[in-house]
């Protein structure tokens, strides 16, 4: 399921760049990615440029389908991985697979504002040869709502049309007795008879994958896939919404995928370390080292979504009591009882787990997905009350 991909090779010969990230010997960064994920920024001819930089374009597929009329256009999201070489091209060039972040049919179209498959958005570049039953392509970026902000709309040709829709975002109000969650703020999923990648189950908090088709207002899943950034080359660059900073600024997530960590070799363009903040738009170049990603470069684009100022949440106070089945505990604050989640990208820390969180006095970052609290990272208090 994974078919956001704009496929390379190690040795591809980057046909020019220009506002990508420069090297740095003792960071690690290269001025080529060996893996790269982010928005065109411009289409020319058979070449696009993504992150800076410019690439031959022999062919676009979607779901491995071949897009024989659909044309490239900026803002829509695409990846490039070694781990696809197998699909090369013989002339030197690259073969982009693209994955929007939901596919459906758009309806209600008023100005700026639309549906697709019932979910209402906004974008302001709609083109005006997209009507209401078109079958569209839409990339976007996360919401501190768990919203979507649309960055493109592509319309499929006729013979394009896929036979089931999909649907990217953050999972929430998951109910595991009756397969069933929230997917973004508003779309009702059940997945009882979906195929799960990995067999990897959601987790509220999580961001996800779904193909499937509508039975009224509930999409019935087939396929779902958990997104993270816990396999990622060394060297990709990531392009994205920071969507939670830790309080000392050592890690933040992005994309609501997964976690970087800061380190004192992680380099910075446009910015400091003190601009990590929630909804600002970054590229990020990482390495693992151990079961973390380290942030090797930080590059901020200078675009920031002002709606995430109340999207961190802090808890100090002692646990009351744990549900492992449903990955959640309670804690008991000055300012009361507060149910969190926790999932596989929560860090804990002083070697605590969810199962040894009884009775124990802890300090929990966390950040608010649809009125859910989700913990990002759990430590042991050791501050008096």
């Amino acid at each position: 399921m994974k078919k956001l991909a704009l496929v390379s090779l190690m040795g591809l010969v980057l046909v020019g760049c220009g506002g990508g990230s420069g090297s740095d010997s003792d960071s690690g960064v290269s001025v080529k990615p060996t893996s790269l994920q982010g928005t065109i920024d411009s289409v020319s001819g058979d070449s696009i440029v993504v992150n800076g930089y410019s690439y031959q374009v022999t062919s676009v597929t979607y779901n491995n389908e071949t897009l024989i009329e659909t044309k490239l256009q900026p803002n829509m999201t695409v990846e490039i991985s070694p781990a696809n070489s197998v699909a090369r091209s013989t002339s030197g060039g690259v073969i982009v697979n693209v994955e929007p972040t939901m596919v459906g049919q758009i309806s209600d179209i008023d100005g700026t504002t639309f549906k697709v498959n019932g979910v209402e958005l906004n974008f302001s570049g709609l083109h005006a040869d997209i009507q209401a039953g078109d079958w569209v392509m839409v990339s976007s970026l996360p919401t501190a709502n768990a919203g979507y902000k649309v960055l493109s709309v592509v319309k499929f040709d006729a013979e394009e049309e896929p036979n089931k829709v999909e649907f990217e975002g953050v999972v929430s109000q998951l109910d595991i007795n009756n397969k069933s969650f929230t997917l973004g703020s508003s779309i009702a999923v059940e997945y009882s008879v979906a195929t799960l990648e990995d067999n990897v189950e959601p987790q509220n908090g999580l961001w996800v994958e779904v193909e499937g088709s509508f039975d009224g207002s509930k999409l019935i899943a087939d396929e779902l896939e958990v997104e993270d950034y816990q396999d990622l080359n060394d060297g990709t660059e990531v392009e994205g919404i920071i969507t939670w900073v830790e309080s000392d600024s050592s890690s933040f997530q992005l994309n609501y995928r997964g976690q970087f960590a800061v380190t004192a070799k992680t380099r910075f363009e446009d910015g400091t370390k003190i601009n990590l903040k929630a909804g600002e738009r970054v590229e990020v170049t990482s390495q693992k080292q151990g079961d973390q990603q380290i942030a090797l470069e930080v590059e901020f684009e200078n675009d920031h979504d002002g709606d995430w100022n109340d999207n961190d949440i802090d808890f100090e106070g002692t646990v009351s009591t744990i549900d492992e089945a449903s990955n959640n505990f309670v804690i008991n604050t000055k300012n009361g009882q507060f149910t969190v989640f926790v999932n596989s990208s929560t860090q804990f820390e002083d070697g605590l787990t969810l199962g040894s969180l009884a009775s124990v006095r802890v300090e929990v970052e966390a950040i608010m997905v649809n009125n859910e609290y989700i913990a990002t990272e759990i430590e042991l208090d050791t501050q008096d009350d």
